[in-house]
């Protein structure tokens, strides 16, 4: 098949969403499709924000790419920011389908809603909900919390194809060889990292570290708060994947603190990668962080904010070698049948297939 995948943002950096479509980029050309990526080349700033809602150049992009590169399946992404909802009418005749990352398109908002940003971000998700509606062959939630949203907003054929994890960069170390926490998130207030730090105070078991990996708006504040940890407490910055990769390898437990009253998740990558690398995770019950767990059969799940909570099952995890070991076996062997990149890659190929059939 020949693939053309839009997103708003460049994918060689970022987060989630940009670290979904890589590696699905990646599966794609290893079964030997074609696959052309549009993404980053429209930026909206100051007055210019207003064409979120409609933007006749990003339309008129992608029809020159979809005319160019002859596209069985237009692959569309987060567009509501930079893309606006006019690039669902480009490429006539071809079809089209939206892996939806998160709840910004059925309700769920980033900025606060009487902010000018907030009520851009509301008005753009509806253009680009309603269009979706009309023009799409396909959709693909990245948890069941999302696909069934996505059913209730009427969105066409949902299927749920889950987040994508490569495997480990190099060898894992045994779980009961290691000894410290890790977080990796983005530093903002959705992410928990301020209950995870309160969660790893409590635990302090022995010489463990907690080793926070990401940056993000939040990060001088965190710092503030984990200073009378001392050393305890590194801030290690955005790591590459190989970074990311060997960071996950040497840690005894992972932890997400996802705080769904700040902003509910799409899917958790992060506990996916964890459990890819034979890591324990201690994970909030955010709805779809919960759809995550029951598949993988390696977390430990707590009331979003309960740090004590945290902190109880993180001294468990560090202390408890055979707690610890059987949750490693079954995640990464969960995380490898659901999760890898092949997997993932042939879920989306059938989603295609129907749209194209359709």
């Amino acid at each position: 098949m020949r693939v053309l995948m839009v997103h708003d943002e460049p994918i060689d950096g970022g987060y989630g969403a940009e670290s979904y479509i890589r590696r699905l980029v990646d599966g794609l050309r290893a079964a030997g499709d074609a696959v052309e990526v549009v993404a980053g080349q429209i930026r909206h700033r100051g007055v210019g924000r207003c064409l979120d809602l409609w933007d006749p150049a990003a339309r008129r992009l992608i029809n020159d790419h979809a005319t160019r590169f002859g596209p069985d399946v237009v692959h569309f992404h987060n567009i509501a920011r930079e893309l606006s909802g006019s690039v669902l009418s480009a490429a006539r005749g071809v079809p089209k389908v939206m892996t939806v990352h998160d709840f910004r398109l059925i309700g769920g908002l980033e900025h606060h809603e009487f902010t000018p940003r907030g009520i851009s971000e509301r008005m753009s998700a509806a253009v680009v909900r309603r269009t979706a509606v009309r023009r799409l062959a396909a959709t693909m939630g990245v948890s069941e919390p999302v696909s069934e949203a996505l059913r209730a907003a009427d969105f066409p054929a949902v299927a749920t194809v889950r987040v994508p994890a490569q495997a480990p960069a190099t060898p894992p170390k045994a779980v009961t060889e290691c000894h410290d926490v890790a977080v990796v998130a983005r530093l903002a207030p959705d992410k928990g990292v301020d209950v995870a730090i309160e969660g790893f105070e409590i635990a302090a078991v022995g010489k463990s570290r907690l080793l926070i990996a990401g940056d993000g708006p939040s990060r001088a504040e965190l710092e503030r708060r984990a200073a009378p940890l001392g050393d305890r407490v590194r801030f290690l910055g955005h790591l590459d994947a190989t970074g990311v990769s060997d960071l996950l390898g040497r840690v005894r437990v992972v932890v997400v603190a996802s705080q769904p009253s700040r902003r509910p998740e799409g899917s958790s990558l992060a506990m996916v990668e964890a459990a890819m690398h034979g890591r324990p995770v201690v994970a909030t019950d955010d709805p779809a962080v919960l759809d995550v767990a029951a598949s993988l059969g390696c977390v430990v799940n707590v009331p979003a904010a309960d740090a004590g909570a945290i902190g109880t099952q993180l001294t468990t995890l560090l202390l408890d070698d055979r707690a610890a070991a059987e949750l490693s076996r079954h995640g990464q062997a969960n995380a490898e049948r659901l999760h890898s990149v092949a997997a993932v890659t042939a879920a989306a190929r059938e989603v295609y297939r129907r749209a194209i059939g359709r």
